[in-house]
């Protein structure tokens, strides 16, 4: 079965329909489905955050944006004469054509079409190579993970781990109730949940893709942080099978579980 992937979003479904046509004309298969918005479309009639996600075959990708530009027909002297594009230099409109997942199909044509007009036509060869080459500088931009970020991954499931089987770490005064019971809040969530949200940071970070224009999909944060995602995500996953574990214990014989380390 075709993998889809998101191919592009639009805010209304009329800027989708000129792609959507020529998908029906080549048979290409599609989804299209509205993303849901932050604002409530009850309290203000319209939503203006709404989104249209427009779903391909990964494979077709390359395909599609190769049909769109030769679907995109331009008369430059049909087009207003205040078109944002005329007033580009040679080098502006070279990186238009250098960087066509940036733009929109008719703006990659008029840029074409507007250095054939200054004399710098490129063979069609030329535009097969700038696009290789736009793929491979998009798929080595791969992102580094905060290193803030990183750490607080690895604290969250190593206390939710080991907090059942250790005393409580918490010995203040009555004068510092207050303290306590925050702190105590959090650290109780943090024991809950800590192994949870460390492992599926871990596994975003280890193994999330992302899509190129040309629809071949590669990793999205760097190898190193990658190994770290992987430490963290098997790290939750350790951390929740110790509090499984702790909690069953506990609740059978009514005894905390450090009882079997610390007695």
């Amino acid at each position: 079965m075709d993998q889809f992937a998101s191919y592009q979003q639009f805010f209304s479904p009329e800027e989708a329909e000129p792609i959507i046509a020529v998908l029906k004309e080549n048979g290409i298969p599609y989804t299209f489905n509205k993303t849901r918005g932050i604002l409530d479309a009850v309290i203000i009639g319209v939503n203006p955050n709404d989104q249209y996600d427009l779903r391909i075959p990964q494979h077709e990708f390359r395909r599609v944006s190769e049909l769109l530009i030769a679907n995109t027909k331009v008369n430059l002297d049909e087009l207003e004469k205040d078109y944002y594009l005329f007033s580009f230099t040679c080098e502006e409109l070279e990186n238009i054509i250098a960087n066509p997942d940036e733009w929109s199909a008719h703006d990659y044509v008029v840029a074409v079409e507007l250095l054939k007009r200054k004399g710098e036509s490129l063979p069609k060869e030329k535009l097969e190579e700038l696009r290789e080459s736009r793929f491979e500088v998009l798929a080595k931009s791969q992102k580094k993970f905060p290193g803030f970020g990183l750490a607080i991954a690895y604290l969250l499931p190593l206390w939710s781990g080991l907090r059942m089987w250790t005393p409580n770490p918490l010995a203040f005064s009555d004068s510092n109730k207050f303290f306590i019971s925050l702190i105590g809040l959090i650290g109780e969530y943090v024991t809950l949940y800590g192994g949870i949200v460390g492992a599926f940071i871990g596994l975003s970070v280890w193994k999330f893709q992302k899509t190129l224009p040309n629809g071949s999909r590669v990793y999205h944060f760097v190898e190193p942080d990658r190994q770290h995602g992987r430490i963290i995500f098997w790290i939750g996953i350790g951390a929740i099978i110790s509090l499984a574990t702790a909690l069953i214990y506990t609740t059978a014989t009514g005894n905390p579980a450090y009882e079997l380390i610390f007695g």
